[in-house]
């Protein structure tokens, strides 16, 4: 199990490329979406303990809620659950449709508002 100090140590090293907004959806929005209602906490912890003043904080926070639009990003569903992936993808049953599950999740952050049929054709094209 993951800790909350790793969660924070994962905001150090995030905190110079959110506070400049350097750093892409992907990266930002599996860290949110791993911390889920404590990313705020995390977020504040790592800005104290790197000395970060307010305007740091409060440039990480608009990034992450404005630029990126992933508050609450933990709270959105797959588009296609893991039966419908073995139908569609023909997968045989086990740890394999966890992977293609976790593919969907990185895709719908990059693809904010993608189509159902372009997840899917990037889904077949993962294997």
């Amino acid at each position: 199990m993951i800790t909350l100090m790793e969660r924070v140590d994962e905001a150090i090293r995030l905190f110079p490329l959110l506070v400049s907004h350097g750093t892409d959806r992907l990266q930002v929005g599996l860290w949110v979406r791993s911390c889920r209602e404590m990313w705020v906490t995390c977020l504040l912890l790592a800005a104290t303990m790197r000395g970060d003043g307010a305007d740091a904080v409060e440039n990480a926070f608009s990034a992450i809620i404005h630029t990126y639009e992933l508050d609450m990003c933990w709270t959105t569903p797959p588009m296609v659950d893991g039966k419908t992936l073995i139908k569609e993808l023909q997968l045989p049953r086990g740890p394999i449709v966890g992977l293609y599950v976790e593919e969907q999740v990185r895709w719908m952050l990059l693809h904010p508002g993608g189509a159902r049929e372009d997840l899917i054709s990037h889904l077949k094209e993962y294997a």
